[in-house]
């Protein structure tokens, strides 16, 4: 049995906390939330100085975060997201030379979305252990990043259905270009017999 989800069980006593609470507890007290045990190996997978951890860690730093959340207090909101991949240097010369092609230059589409070299992923009222190596925004308040977060959600959807939409067209592009190509080369092939 995994020890999250052993946690998780309604018996455990702390499932309530859900599994993100759980898992940052299990991080604090410096127990990989995936550990496997079994009713043989119990003693040898985690010393007894692990459990006392654990358990200081579920009734302390658990019932903080609760405690901030419940209250209102703790007051900041966090964005966690992951950076855009960014293009190459042909790419960036091919969208210069486009540029006048385009209806909405990328520094006017910069300015109405902050957020677009950006992917979106969750937003947190607490940033948890887990979530601490990852790319994040802190804002004043939680609402305030609940605000802002699906403010920009839907004009992430439309960039990246456009992305895909692009890609298709590119891919399609290629099929096209190396259609022709074999084409010419029968062609040629054809003329010197």
């Amino acid at each position: 049995v995994v020890l999250k989800a052993l946690l998780l069980k309604p018996n455990s006593g702390v499932y309530h906390y859900g599994p993100s609470l759980i898992e940052h507890c299990l991080w604090t007290a410096g127990i990989d939330p995936l550990l496997k045990l079994s009713h043989d190996n119990i003693e040898y997978t985690l010393p007894e100085a692990s459990w006392g951890d654990l358990i200081t860690s579920l009734s302390e730093e658990g019932l903080k975060v609760i405690e901030n959340l419940t209250s209102g207090e703790g007051g900041s909101g966090y964005i966690l997201y992951k950076p855009k991949t960014t293009k190459t240097d042909d790419d960036t010369a091919k969208a210069a030379r486009d540029k006048n092609n385009s209806l909405l230059s990328t520094s006017v589409m910069a300015n109405q979305n902050p957020h677009a070299d950006k992917t979106l992923l969750e937003f947190q009222p607490h940033l948890l252990h887990q979530h601490k190596d990852q790319s994040y925004l802190k804002y004043v308040t939680f609402a305030v990043a609940t605000d802002e977060f699906f403010s920009h959600l839907s004009s992430q959807r439309v960039a990246a259905r456009a992305d895909a939409a692009e890609s298709a067209a590119r891919d399609r592009l290629a099929k096209i270009q190396a259609d022709q190509k074999r084409r010419v080369q029968g062609l040629a092939k054809e003329q010197e017999r």
